[in-house]
C-alpha cells in the first residue's frame, strides 16, 4: 500500500507541472474547457446509466423506471465510467451517508434539491477512486473528524461541480471537504455554515485543489482559516467570493484562506467581511507561508479583533505575496498592543544562488573530469549508520567531507558518534533528545558553530548504542560560513552542488494509514494537519543528479529526473521502508525523482561555504550551544540585537556570527566595550544561513572588559529577522541563560532583555501556538584571537583517563590549576598543553587555571558510571529497580555483579549485555535508600525507593448504628481502581470478607457497640492497613 501512495505522489505533483506548462502555451485555455475534457474522458462508450430516487419501492434494478433507493446500492452496482442520476429528494441514513467511493464514476443530480442530510452524526462520502465527478448535489449536517462531507484520500481529478455545502462540521480538518494526496477540482459551487477548527469549509493537504466561480460565506473555524486551509499543497483561486467567514480562537489566523508552503494563486476573487477574534492573530482575510500570487482581486472591510496591532489583511509569516491589480480597503484592526513575535525554524523561499551560468544535464561527485583528462571523486566512502536514528549527523559530515575533498584535495575520517552524543540528552549543552533518536539542521550547526566538532573518527569511533561521547576533544576544523537553500526549487540544489560539493537534504515517508495529532495516534478516519510529517524522516547528501533518470523505474507515467542521494546504510544494505520513490543503485547510493515532494519542506537543506582549520580564532563567547530554534521580529523586516560578554583575558575581537533567513540581507555591526563605541561595520550578508562577519579592524579586549556586538539586521521577505536559542515545551531543556546578556529592539532605542520577555512571547508556525518559552539568548558569537591560555570546559566519566588541558603556548612552563580549593602545578609539554587529571566524584565544579598574570576559570563535569533513577513503585507491582554500568568511554558494561543495599541487606545482581542490572522490589510500603557500588570503580551512588499502598481507608468517628459504612479503598499495581477483589476486615478477631465495586471500594457496616476498635483491611497480596472505629453512645 505504501508503494501505492507513493506513486500517487510523484504523480500528483508531476501532473502539476504539465499542467503549468500547458497553461503557459495556452494562455486563453480557461479551467471550464479542461474539466469538459475530463467529463469526455469519463463518458465512454461502455458507460451504464443508474438511477437513483430517495422515494422508491418495489423492484429496484437501477434502471429509470425501477430506481434504487439508495445511492449505495447504485454503487455496487457501478463499474468504472457509468454514471448515476439522483432524483431530487432526501437522502439520509445507511446506503446514503458514510459512503466509500471506491470507483470512477459521476454522480448528477437529475433536478434541484438533491440534498444528502448527515443529520449531524455521520460523515456523507469518502472517496478512494480518481476521475470521479460529482455534480448538483447538496451536502448538509455532515459530521465528522475531517472532511464531514466528503473525505478525498489518494483521489486525484476529483470535481465537484455545482454542489452546495451547508451546516457541516469537523472536529479537526475541513468542515466539509478534507484531501489526502489528492486533487480536485470545485466549480460554481457554495460553501455556507460550515466549521472546523482547520479550515471551516475545506481542508487541503498534501494535494492540488482549484476553485472556480465558487462562494463561501458564514463559514467558521476555532484556529485557523474560516473557509480553506492549506497544508503542503498547490491551489488556484479563481472567481470566487469570501464572504463573513470567521475564525474565532485563543490565536486566530487566516480569517478566510491559509496557504503552508508552496506557491498558491489567487486572481479575480473578493473577500469581504472576513474576521478574526482571539487574543493574538495574523490576517484577518488571508495568511500565507510561503509564495502567493494575488492578481485583480478585492480585500475589503475584514477585521482583526485581537489585541496585537497589525493592520495586514494579508499577512505574510515568511516568503512573499505580490499582489497586483488588486483593491485593498478599510480592513480593520481594533488591537494595540506591541509584542514580540516568533516563528519557529523559518525556511528560505527566495533564489539564494546567481542562475546565470550552464548545468548540465548529468553531473555526479563521484566521478569528475578535471582540466587534465583525468577523472576524481569529491565524495567521502559510504558508511552504516546501522541501528541508530544518526543519519543527520552521516549526511552532516559527509557532506564536511566533501568540502575538503573539493578545497583541500584531502580526504578526512570525521567522527558521526561525537556529533550525535555530544548534541544528546546525556551531555550538558545538547538537545533533551536522546542521542540515537534523530536531529536535524539545527543540532548540526550548532554542533559546528560552538566548535564541538568536527572530531577525528579514531578519537571517538561509531557506536551505534553508544550515548556518552567525550566533550574534550579538539575539533579539527571550524566551520565559519554554511548556506540555507530554498525549498521546493532544484534548479537552486543544483547550483550549490557545483558550487560547493554534497547539499544535506532530508526526505520523508510515513505510514499512510496512520497519523499523530497533539500527541494523540489516529487511524485513517482522519488526517494530520500536515499530511506529510512536520520533520524529515531521513537525511541524506545530493551529490548528485541526472535529468535523463529515466522515470518508470519510480513508477508509471513519471517524468524522467532523478537527484543522486549518498545514503547512510552501508554498501549494500537497502530497507524498501524508507520510500518507495527512491531507487537503489548499488554501494549504499541511491536516485531519488526530483518530483519526490517530500524532499527538504521541513529541514532547510544546506551546504558548506567556508571551513577553516582551528588557529583563525581561539575564543568563541556565545549564548547558544544549542543553536537558533526560533526567529523573533516585531513584524518588520528589520530589527536590532545585541549580546553582552565579558572579555575573560586579554585578546582581541577578530568577528562576530550570526544566523540570517534572507538574501542579501543588510547589516550595522557597533561594537562597544565598556560602554565606548570601538568599531562601527556595515555589510551585506548574501547568503542566508550561518555567517561569520570578519572585522575590518580588530578590537582589543583586557580581562573583564564589557563587550557588546549591537546588530541592525533588515531581513528581505521575513519580518523574523533575530536568531535566537531557547527551550521551547521542553525540546531543548539544556538551553540556559541569563539576565543583562540577550537583548532585543525594535528600533535601537528602546531594548528588551531577553531573559524576562520570554513569557511575552507570540509565536505562529502556520500550525501550533507555543507559550511555554524559557531561557532564550541571541544566537550571536563573537571571536577572538592571541589568547594567552586556552582551555575547554570538560565533560568526563568518573575514573576515567579524560585530563583537563590548558595551553598556554609555551613549553616547560608552571601552570597552575585550581580546584575545590586545592592548586596543583604542572609542566607544559612540547605542545604548550598543561595536563591535570581529575579524580573527582561525580558533580560540577569549577577549575581556575593560571598562567602569569592571566587566569581563566572553566567548568568540569563529572558523570557517574552508575546510571539510575528514583523509583516509586505500588506494592508488590512489577516494577523493577534498574540500574546501568559504563565503562570510562560511556560504553555498556556487561557480565560484572553490581552490589545493591537496601536497609543494610545486600544484593548482587549481574549487568546484562546492555550493562544494565535490576532489582525486584518487594518492600513493605515506605521510603527506602538504595546504595549501589561500581565493582569497578568502587564509586557509590544512592537513589530513593518508594513503595505505595494499595490499600488505603480513613479512621471514622460515627454514633452507634448512625449507618456509617467504613470503606476501604484498593487500586492495581499501575494505581488504577481495583474492582471485583476480596477484601478482608478483621475487627476484634471477627473476619469480614467484602467485594470491591467499581470505584476499588469495599464496605463495611459498623454495628459495634460504643467504644474504640481497631479494624485490619487485608488483601491476598499481602496487602495490610490498621485504622481506628471510635463508636460514641
Amino acid at each position: 500500500m505504501l508503494k501505492k501512495r507513493y506513486l500517487l505522489l510523484i504523480l500528483l505533483f508531476s501532473f502539476l507541472i504539465i499542467s503549468c506548462a500547458s497553461a503557459a502555451e495556452n494562455e486563453n485555455e480557461t479551467i471550464t474547457s479542461q474539466i469538459i475534457v475530463e467529463e469526455h474522458d469519463l463518458a465512454s462508450a461502455e458507460t451504464n446509466e443508474w438511477y437513483v430516487n430517495a422515494s422508491a419501492t418495489g423492484v429496484e434494478n437501477g434502471s429509470i423506471k425501477n430506481p434504487y433507493s439508495n445511492l449505495q446500492k447504485a454503487l455496487d452496482s457501478a463499474n468504472d465510467g457509468d454514471r448515476i442520476f439522483i432524483a431530487p429528494g432526501r437522502y439520509v441514513d445507511e446506503g446514503n451517508v458514510y459512503l466509500a467511493i471506491e470507483k470512477s464514476v459521476r454522480i448528477e443530480a437529475q433536478g434541484p434539491d438533491v440534498i444528502f442530510d448527515g443529520e449531524n452524526t455521520s460523515q456523507i462520502f469518502e472517496i478512494y477512486a480518481s476521475n470521479v465527478l460529482i455534480r448538483g448535489l447538496t451536502f448538509k449536517n455532515g459530521n465528522s473528524i475531517s472532511g464531514s462531507a466528503a473525505s478525498l484520500k489518494s483521489a486525484l481529478n476529483v470535481s465537484f461541480i455545482d454542489c452546495k455545502f451547508i451546516d457541516n462540521t469537523a472536529g479537526t480538518l475541513g468542515g466539509a471537504i478534507n484531501t489526502q494526496l489528492s486533487s480536485v477540482s470545485i466549480i460554481n459551487c457554495s460553501f455556507t455554515g460550515n466549521s472546523a477548527i482547520h479550515g471551516g469549509s475545506a481542508h487541503i493537504g498534501s494535494s492540488i485543489a482549484q476553485f472556480v466561480n465558487t462562494t463561501f460565506i458564514n463559514n467558521k473555524a476555532t484556529n485557523a482559516s474560516g473557509a480553506i486551509h492549506s497544508a503542503v499543497s498547490m491551489n488556484s483561486i479563481d472567481n470566487c467570493d469570501f464572504i463573513n467567514n470567521l475564525v474565532s480562537g485563543k490565536t486566530p489566523y487566516g480569517g478566510a484562506v491559509t496557504f503552508y508552503q508552496y506557491e498558491n494563486n489567487i486572481s479575480n476573487s473578493r473577500f469581504i467581511n472576513n474576521s478574526i477574534n482571539g487574543e493574538y492573530g495574523y490576517g484577518s482575510s488571508i495568511f500565507n507561508y510561503g509564495i502567493l500570487n494575488i492578481n485583480n482581486t478585492t480585500i475589503a472591510n475584514n477585521r482583526q479583533n485581537t489585541k496585537n496591532k497589525i493592520d495586514n489583511s494579508v499577512y505574510t509569516i515568511i516568503g512573499k505575496t505580490n499582489i497586483e491589480n488588486t483593491i485593498i480597503e478599510n480592513n480593520t484592526c481594533s488591537g494595540d498592543e506591541d509584542i514580540i513575535y516568533a516563528l519557529f525554524w523559518p525556511m528560505v523561499f527566495d533564489k539564494v544562488l546567481d542562475e546565470n551560468i550552464i548545468i548540465p544535464a548529468k553531473y555526479d561527485l563521484r566521478n569528475i573530469t578535471l582540466e587534465n583528462g583525468s577523472s576524481i571523486s569529491y565524495i567521502s566512502p559510504i558508511k552504516d549508520q546501522k541501528d541508530s536514528g544518526s543519519c543527520w549527523a552521516f549526511a552532516a559530515i559527509g557532506a564536511m567531507e566533501s568540502y575538503l575533498l573539493i578545497n583541500e584535495n584531502k580526504l578526512y575520517d570525521f567522527s558521526e558518534n561525537n556529533q550525535k552524543n555530544v548534541m544528546g540528552s546525556y551531555t550538558k549543552d545538547g538537545w533533551a533528545l536522546d542521542p540515537n533518536r534523530g536531529g536535524g539542521t539545527g543540532k548540526t550547526l550548532a554542533y559546528w558553530a560552538r566548535w564541538s566538532g568536527p572530531i577525528n573518527e579514531s578519537d571517538d569511533p561509531y557506536n551505534d548504542k553508544s550515548i556518552i561521547s567525550p566533550t574534550n576533544l579538539t575539533a579539527v576544523k571550524h566551520v565559519q560560513d554554511v548556506v540555507y537553500l530554498p525549498v521546493m526549487d532544484n534548479t537552486q540544489l543544483k547550483l550549490a552542488i557545483l558550487k560547493y560539493g554534497s547539499v544535506v537534504m532530508g526526505y520523508k515517508y510515513f505510514d499512510p494509514e496512520q497519523f499523530e495529532i497533539n500527541g494523540t495516534t489516529f487511524g485513517s478516519e482522519i488526517s494530520p494537519i500536515n499530511m506529510i510529517p512536520r520533520y524529515s524522516s531521513h537525511v541524506v547528501d545530493i551529490i548528485g543528479w541526472d535529468d535523463n533518470y529515466p522515470g518508470y523505474t519510480f513508477g508509471e507515467d513519471i517524468p524522467d529526473g532523478a537527484f543522486i542521494m549518498k545514503n547512510s546504510f552501508g554498501e549494500s544494505y537497502y530497507d524498501e521502508k524508507l520510500n518507495k520513490t527512491v531507487y537503489r543503485e548499488v554501494n549504499g547510493f541511491n536516485y531519488i525523482s526530483y518530483y519526490d515532494v517530500t524532499l527538504s519542506k521541513e529541514n532547510v537543506p544546506f551546504a558548506i561555504v567556508n571551513v577553516e582549520d582551528v588557529d583563525n580564532y581561539n575564543k568563541n563567547y556565545y549564548y547558544d550551544p544549542t543553536g537558533t530554534l526560533v526567529n523573533l521580529g516585531f513584524n518588520n523586516e528589520t530589527a536590532w540585537f545585541f549580546n553582552q560578554f565579558i572579555s575573560n583575558n586579554s585578546s582581541r575581537l577578530a568577528a562576530f556570527s550570526l544566523y540570517s533567513f534572507g538574501v542579501d540581507s543588510a547589516y550595522d555591526a557597533y561594537i562597544y566595550v565598556n560602554d565606548r563605541l570601538a568599531l562601527t561595520q556595515s555589510g551585506v550578508i548574501h547568503n542566508p544561513g550561518y555567517n561569520t562577519i570578519r572585522l575590518s579592524n580588530y578590537v582589543n579586549l583586557n580581562e573583564n572588559d564589557v563587550f557588546k556586538i549591537i546588530i541592525k539586521l533588515t531581513t528581505p521577505n521575513c519580518t523574523y529577522p533575530i536568531p535566537v536559542a531557547c527551550d521551547v515545551d521542553g525540546w531543548i531543556a539544556n538551553v540556559h541563560s541569563s539576565p543583562n546578556q540577550s537583548f532585543i529592539s525594535p528600533d535601537g532605542v528602546n531594548w528588551i532583555d531577553l531573559y524576562y520577555a520570554h513569557e511575552n512571547l507570540y509565536q505562529k508556525d502556520g500550525f501550533v501556538t507555543y507559550n511555554k518559552f524559557s531561557n532564550v539568548s541571541v544566537c550571536l558569537k563573537a571571536f577572538t584571537v592571541d589568547l594567552d591560555i586556552y582551555a575547554e570546559d570538560m565533560v568526563k566519566i568518573y575514573k576515567n583517563d579524560s585530563k583537563f588541558e590548558a595551553n598556554i603556548g609555551k613549553s616547560n612552563e608552571f601552570v597552575s590549576f585550581e580546584v575545590n580549593g586545592i592548586n596543583y602545578a604542572r609542566l607544559s609539554d612540547e605542545n604548550g598543553t598543561a595536563k591535570l587529571n581529575i579524580n573527582l566524584n561525580p558533580g560540577n565544579y569549577t577549575i581556575k587555571t593560571s598562567y602569569g598574570n592571566r587566569s581563566i576559570e572553566n567548568n568540569i563535569e563529572v558523570l557517574p558510571t552508575l546510571i539510575g533513577k528514583n523509583l516509586v513503585k505500588y506494592y508488590r507491582n512489577e516494577s523493577q529497580f534498574f540500574i546501568s554500568l559504563i565503562d570510562g568511554e560511556g560504553k555498556s558494561v556487561s557480565g560484572v555483579n553490581i552490589t545493591m543495599n537496601v536497609n543494610g541487606v545486600f544484593y548482587n545482581r549481574t549487568t546484562d549485555e546492555n550493562g544494565t542490572a535490576k532489582l525486584n522490589i518487594n518492600l513493605n510500603p515506605g521510603e527506602y535508600v538504595l546504595t549501589a557500588i561500581d565493582p569497578l570503580t568502587g564509586l557509590q551512588r544512592s537513589y530513593n525507593i518508594t513503595v505505595l499502598s494499595v490499600l488505603t481507608a480513613e479512621d471514622i468517628t460515627m454514633k452507634y448504628r448512625d449507618g456509617t459504612q467504613f470503606v476501604a479503598t484498593l487500586i492495581d499495581g499501575e494505581g488504577k481502581a481495583y474492582a471485583k477483589q476480596n477484601i478482608t476486615f478483621n475487627v476484634n478477631g471477627v473476619f469480614y470478607n467484602r467485594t470491591t465495586d467499581s470505584s476499588g471500594q469495599a464496605r463495611l457496616n459498623i454495628n459495634l457497640m460504643a467504644g474504640e476498635y481497631i479494624i485490619t483491611s487485608m488483601y491476598e497480596n499481602g496487602a495490610a492497613i490498621s485504622n481506628k472505629i471510635t463508636i460514641r453512645s
